[in-house]
């Protein structure tokens, strides 16, 4: 067992006073929330504790674990707690919405740009692939980081919104081509990307089954994971649309 009972609770009420505390949580679902997290806790801790490397500290793990059932919770009771919160007056209402929809995206956020870190020198090509083939604003510096050894130029993924699926396929393969001197076929370079996307998918659904993200709605995390670094794009979504 990675942890007593005892000192399951404590970690578990420390995780809930903090969504508490920034109001995304009613401060009277604290008990009935602490004891859900615990109780998945339990449930789960075969596989927590097989998943657990020791290369952290088992504290910190299991409140890495705690708070992503957390957020499953908030997830699932948004909606449930929106309509309760109808009895707060209006100004205090939003703010607590707003807070609380605000903290979950920047988590998610967060955990997005975790899982295409994990990709290594990878990051910048997988990024700008999926950037030009859901037709997102381009962030330069992968365009730098992936082709700064090679003379491909950026006229390859100058994105058209009326082009199909098999034209962006096509210009994505002459650039990746011309970056790693290859002869990659589009088909290829789909299910290379198909297999990404899938990848990204499952880790951002896993572990312990934390979030249920299918494509459509990780295109939406994905663009809000893009857009907040505007000063460095050099392909704007708008002015093609």
């Amino acid at each position: 067992m990675l942890l007593n009972e005892s000192k399951l609770l404590i970690l578990a009420d420390k995780v809930v006073n903090r969504y508490i505390n920034k109001g995304v949580i009613p401060s009277r679902e604290r008990e009935d929330t602490q004891m859900l997290i615990v109780e998945k806790f339990i449930l789960k801790q075969k596989s927590i504790q097989k998943n657990y490397s020791e290369k952290s500290n088992i504290t910190t793990y299991c409140i890495s674990v705690l708070n992503n059932m957390c957020c499953e919770i908030i997830r699932k009771d948004l909606k449930y707690w929106k309509n309760e919160l109808e009895e707060i007056p209006e100004k205090q209402e939003n703010h607590g919405l707003n807070t609380m929809k605000n903290i979950i995206i920047q988590d998610e956020i967060k955990y997005l740009d975790k899982i295409l870190n994990l990709f290594g020198s990878e990051k910048h090509k997988i990024r700008l692939a999926l950037c030009y083939y859901y037709m997102i604003q381009i962030q330069k510096q992968d365009i730098i980081n992936y082709a700064k050894n090679s003379n491909a130029t950026i006229k390859e993924l100058n994105p058209n919104t009326k082009i199909n699926k098999s034209e962006k396929l096509n210009n994505l393969a002459i650039f990746v081509n011309s970056v790693e001197n290859k002869n990659i076929k589009p088909d290829a370079i789909r299910m290379w990307l198909n297999k990404i996307i899938n990848i990204i998918i499952d880790r951002l659904n896993s572990p312990f089954n934390r979030a249920n993200y299918n494509k459509e709605s990780f295109l939406i995390l994905y663009e809000l994971y893009i857009l907040p670094g505007k000063n460095n794009f050099i392909i704007n979504k708008k002015d093609h649309a």
